[in-house]
C-alpha cells in the first residue's frame, strides 16, 4: 500500500475500530447480566420480559455507540486525515519536481508543523533550483566552455556547455557522437597537452592551464585556454575531470600581430635610408637613435646619447626649431616638419629635412618625439647644379630661338628659290615638251622621207644609217616621254582616295595587251576585292610599268608567264607582279630604282631607265614603297607595299 492509500486506511479503520470496541465491551456486559437474569426471573418476573429489557438497553448502547463512532470519523477526518492527505500529494508533487507546490498544512499540532517543515523545505529547494538555473543559463551565454570528462582512452565527453556553440558545435557531438575530446585537439599540440596532464593525473597537482587549437565545425582552428581541475575520492582514484576552455583566438591573433609590428618597427628604425630618433620632451636629448643617423652626424651611437640635439644644430637654424619644439610642448601642434641644417663631428655642414612627430601616453601625456632626418646635402648641391644648368638651358633656347628666327628666314628664303626653280623647271619641262619635240619632229619626218623617196638612189650602208637615225629618233622621243612623266609624277598633286585595286590591274595589262598577244606571254590574275587608298592615277602609272617590264623580261622564256596578285600581311596591303625572266642579281636591287639605271644592254632590252625609277616615285608619293626579289635566271618578283590603315 503506498503513501497515497494510507490516509484512506486510518479513516476507515479507526472508526470501525472503535465501534468494534464498543460493541464488544455491550456484548461482555450482556454477558455479564446474565447469572443476575437467572436469580432475578422468580422475584420480577419471567425470563422473557427481563431479556426484552436487556436488549432494549443494548440497542441503545450500540446506537449510542454507533452516533458515537460517527462523530469522531467526521471530526478526525475534518482534522487530521484530510490536512494528511493534502501534505501526502504535495509532498509527492514536490518529489515530481514541482518546488513551487506548498502543502498548505498548519496549525500548532504535529501534523501542522510537519506541513510548515515542508513547505520552508520546498521554498529553499526552489530558490536553489532558481540559483542551478540561472547559473546553467549564465554559463550557457558566457563565452566560456564548461566541460566534464571521463578520465577513459582519448577522454570522454560526459557533459559540456552550449558555449561550444561559438565553434559551430552543438553539446551532442561532443557527448553523442562517439567522438573523443582528444579527437578534437590539433595533432601538433596533443603531445604538450598530455604533457601538461600529466602531474594532474599522478596527484602531483589538482590543477593544470595550457592553450592549445581546438578543431572548429567549419574546419578551421581556434586557440582556447583550458584550465582543468582534477578531483580524487577517498582511495585516490580520480573521480572528475572538469575543465574551463575559454577561446584566446583574438589574444593570440593580437599578440602575433603585436610582435610582427614590433618587429616591423625594429627593423624600420634600422632602416638605411633614413636617420631616425627618440628625444625627450624634457631636456631635449636623444634617447635612442639608428644607424643611419650616426651616418648622418658622423658620431658613434653613445656619443649622440649624450648629447641634445640643439648642440649639433646649426646656429643660424636653432632659433627656429626651438619655437617649433615649445609650440609643440605648449599643445598648439602634434609634430613640426623643417629643413635644418647640422653640424657634423668633422665640422662639415649636412643639410636635412626632418620631421616630428609627438608620442602621447594612454593617459594623453607627452612620453616622447620620433623625429626622422634625411640628408638632402646631395639633393640641395644637385639643386644648385640644375639651377645653373637650367640658366644654361635658357641661354642656350635663347640662342635656340634666335638661331630658328634666321632659320625660319632662310627657308622663307629658300622656298622663295625653290618656287623659282619649280618655275624653271616647268618652264624647262614645257621647252622639252615643245622646244625639243619640234626639232626631233623634223628629223623624224625628214629621215622618213630620205628612207622612202630616196632609198633606191642609197647604198646598203647609207639605207643602214638612215634606219639607225630613225631609231635614235625613237628612242630620243620615248625618253622625252619619259622625262616628262617623271617630272610630272614629281610635281603633280596626290589625290589619295579609296580605289579598287582589280579594274587598275585590267587597264595595266591592257595596256600591254599588244606585247601579251604578240609574244604569248601568259597572264594569270590573281587580284580579289581590294580598297587602297591611293591616287587613281599614281597607281596606274606604277602597275602599267611593273606589268610592261614582266612582260618584256619574260619574253625569252618558254612559255613566258606573269602572275599578278594582291594579300594583305603583316601590317601591310601588299601587290606583287611575278614574272619568269632573266632575273637580275639582287646586288644590284637598290641600283634599279634609279633614274636612267639600266642592268642590260639596249640591243637587247629596249627603254629608257626611266619606267622603275617612276614606280619608285610613285609609291614614295602615295605613302609606300616599292622592293624586289630576284635571282639570275629564276625570274623576278616586284612588290608595291602600303599600310594597312
Amino acid at each position: 500500500m503506498n503513501g497515497r492509500w494510507l490516509p484512506l486506511a486510518g479513516r476507515h479503520w479507526v472508526p470501525l475500530f472503535l465501534m468494534v470496541v464498543f460493541l464488544l465491551m455491550l456484548g461482555l456486559r450482556y454477558v455479564m447480566q446474565l447469572p443476575e437474569l437467572g436469580e432475578e426471573v422468580a422475584g420480577q418476573g419471567t425470563l422473557s420480559e427481563r431479556r426484552a429489557a436487556v436488549l432494549a438497553d443494548l440497542s441503545r448502547d450500540v446506537l449510542l455507540a454507533l452516533l458515537a463512532a460517527a462523530l469522531l470519523w467526521a471530526f478526525l477526518d475534518t482534522v487530521w486525515f484530510r490536512r494528511a492527505r493534502r501534505m501526502v500529494a504535495a509532498v509527492e508533487d514536490m518529489g515530481a519536481g514541482q518546488l513551487e507546490r506548498r502543502t498548505g498544512v498548519g496549525g500548532a499540532d504535529e501534523l501542522g508543523l510537519i506541513g510548515q517543515a515542508v513547505d520552508r523545505m520546498a521554498e529553499r529547494l526552489q530558490h536553489n533550483q532558481q540559483r542551478l538555473l540561472y547559473m546553467n543559463n549564465l554559463i550557457n551565454r558566457s563565452p566560456a566552455v564548461v566541460v566534464e570528462w571521463h578520465m577513459g582512452a582519448g577522454w570522454p565527453v560526459l557533459r559540456i556547455s552550449d558555449g561550444v556553440s561559438q565553434w559551430g558545435y552543438v553539446p551532442t557531438d561532443f557527448t553523442a557522437s562517439g567522438r573523443m575530446y582528444r579527437d578534437f585537439i590539433h595533432p601538433d599540440d596533443l603531445d604538450g597537452v598530455m604533457a601538461s596532464r600529466e602531474p594532474c593525473f599522478s596527484g602531483d597537482e589538482a590543477h593544470a592551464t595550457q592553450a592549445y587549437r581546438i578543431r572548429r565545425a567549419d574546419g578551421g582552428w581556434a586557440w582556447v585556454e583550458d584550465r582543468t581541475r582534477i578531483e580524487w575520492d577517498g582511495q585516490g582514484a580520480v573521480m572528475r575531470a572538469t575543465g574551463i576552455l575559454l577561446d584566446i583566438t583574438d589574444r593570440r591573433m593580437a599578440e602575433r600581430a603585436r610582435q610582427e609590428r614590433e618587429a616591423l618597427v625594429r627593423r624600420f628604425f634600422e632602416l638605411p635610408f633614413i636617420g631616425m630618433a627618440i628625444s625627450s620632451a624634457a631636456d631635449k636629448r636623444w634617447l635612442e637613435v639608428n644607424g643611419r643617423l650616426c651616418e648622418i652626424l658622423g658620431y658613434e651611437r653613445e656619443e649622440l646619447l649624450g648629447r641634445t640635439w640643439v648642440e649639433m644644430t646649426h646656429p643660424d637654424d636653432v632659433a627656429a626649431n626651438v619655437s617649433l619644439f615649445d609650440e609643440l610642448l605648449a599643445g598648439r601642434r602634434d609634430g613640426y616638419q623643417m629643413e635644418k641644417r647640422f653640424i657634423r663631428r668633422d665640422g662639415a655642414v649636412v643639410h636635412t629635412e626632418m620631421v616630428v612627430r609627438a608620442v602621447y601616453d594612454t593617459q594623453g601625456h607627452l612620453e616622447h618625439l620620433f623625429t626622422t632626418i634625411q640628408d638632402v646635402t646631395e639633393r640641395q648641391r644637385n639643386l644648385a647644379l640644375v639651377e645653373e644648368r637650367s640658366q644654361q638651358l635658357r641661354q642656350a633656347e635663347e640662342r635656340l630661338r634666335e638661331a630658328n628666327q634666321a632659320l625660319e628666314r632662310r627657308v622663307v628664303e629658300r622656298t622663295e628659290q625653290l618656287r623659282r626653280a619649280n618655275q624653271e623647271l616647268e618652264a624647262f619641262t614645257y621647252s622639252v615638251s615643245h622646244d625639243l619635240k619640234a626639232p626631233l619632229r623634223g628629223i623624224d619626218g625628214y629621215s622618213q622621207l630620205l628612207q622612202e623617196e630616196y632609198a633606191p638612189r642609197l647604198d646598203e650602208e647609207g639605207r643602214l644609217f638612215v634606219a639607225r637615225i630613225r631609231r635614235s629618233v625613237e628612242q630620243m622621243g620615248c625618253l622625252i616621254e619619259d622625262l616628262l612623266d617623271y617630272s610630272r609624277m614629281e610635281r603633280r598633286q596626290m589625290t589619295c582616295q579609296d580605289a579598287e585595286v582589280r579594274p587598275l590591274v585590267e587597264q595595266a595589262l591592257e595596256a600591254c595587251a599588244g606585247d601579251i598577244e604578240r609574244l604569248g606571254t601568259r597572264v594569270d590574275n590573281r587580284v580579289g576585292a581590294m580598297r587602297l587608298s591611293v591616287d587613281r592615277e599614281g597607281l596606274a602609272v606604277a602597275l602599267r610599268n611593273l606589268v610592261g617590264n614582266a612582260v618584256k623580261f619574260s619574253r625569252d622564256s618558254t612559255p613566258p608567264r606573269v602572275e599578278i596578285g594582291a594579300e594583305e600581311a603583316d601590317g601591310c596591303r601588299r601587290i606583287w607582279v611575278r614574272d619568269n625572266g632573266i632575273g637580275f642579281d639582287m646586288k644590284y636591287c637598290d641600283r634599279i630604282f634609279g633614274i636612267f639605271q639600266r642592268l642590260h644592254r639596249v640591243e637587247d632590252y629596249a627603254g629608257t631607265g626611266v619606267g622603275l625609277a617612276l614606280v619608285a616615285k610613285a609609291a614614295e608619293r602615295m605613302n609606300g614603297r616599292v622592293r624586289a626579289e630576284s635571282a639570275p635566271g629564276q625570274g623576278a618578283v616586284f612588290y608595291l607595299e602600303f599600310p594597312s590603315s
